[in-house]
């Protein structure tokens, strides 16, 4: 800042002052944002892993009934 006036300086730090508002803002609708995708995420991983320990086990030394 080179604000040679009180009043200048003022206007300065408003300036800053909304600016860093509008960014917190921001952000926070993204950290929002990321937060529903990991639950979103962590709810179908949970799914996932239900229907996984549902389904019967393969030997996985048995070939295919191809063969």
């Amino acid at each position: 800042m080179t604000s040679s006036t009180p009043e200048q300086r003022r206007i300065e730090l408003e300036e800053r002052l909304m600016y860093q508002d509008r960014l917190l803002t921001q952000l926070n609708e993204i950290v929002t944002a990321q937060q529903e995708t990991i639950e979103r995420l962590l709810r179908r991983l949970d799914r996932l892993e239900a229907r996984l320990a549902e389904s019967p086990r393969e030997d996985v030394n048995e070939p295919p009934p191809h063969y």
